[in-house]
């Protein structure tokens, strides 16, 4: 018996094509949410009565972690990855101030909140005066970025701002 090649073509074509729909009926995407609060640490209270415009500042951040599980399995082996970003006032640059990692389960049709180590934030603004001026120094709370991975594969992630991703990302090829 002799095939053509165009039969041939649409005969592979056609079993490549079951192994893809069959290969994606056969991946997991777990129903997973994440919602995150930035708290702010409690500041203390100065005594001295400095003008606000020259007082030095504290942005120290967490962020409060709130993962849903709306189906009626639990969800297990989920490694929740955090970062919280800051900004260096007088360079602007961006980097990691504090990255934490956990795993945990999630019950059916229940909720997990986890709350992240805190990343230190001080700051002093640019003084003008009578004197030289006195540049800023010191950090601010930029931004956070929340990975859900079940089994290595991302699941779920948000970041704020958005450009957060990019931050995380250049800073993860830093390190290696």
């Amino acid at each position: 018996m002799v095939m053509s090649n165009k039969l041939i073509v649409v005969v592979i074509g056609a079993l490549c094509t079951g192994l893809l729909s069959s290969a994606v009926a056969q991946t997991q995407i777990i129903p997973v949410s994440i919602t995150v609060e930035v708290l702010k640490a409690a500041k203390e209270k100065d005594k001295h009565s400095t003008p606000a415009a020259t007082a030095p500042g504290s942005e120290d951040r967490s962020v409060e972690i709130t993962l849903k599980n709306p189906s009626n399995q639990a969800l297990s082996n989920l490694d929740i990855k955090c970062w919280l970003l800051i900004r260096d006032v007088k360079s602007r640059d961006i980097t990691i101030g504090d990255a934490d990692s956990n795993t945990m389960s999630i019950p059916p049709r229940s909720q997990v909140v986890m709350t992240s180590s805190v990343a230190k934030c001080d700051f002093s603004p640019r003084t003008t005066g009578a004197g030289k001026p006195v540049p800023a120094k010191g950090n601010k709370f930029y931004g956070y970025g929340v990975q859900v991975l079940e089994w290595g594969k991302i699941a779920a992630q948000t970041y704020d701002p958005p450009d957060a991703k990019s931050e995380i990302d250049a800073a993860a090829k830093k390190d290696k």
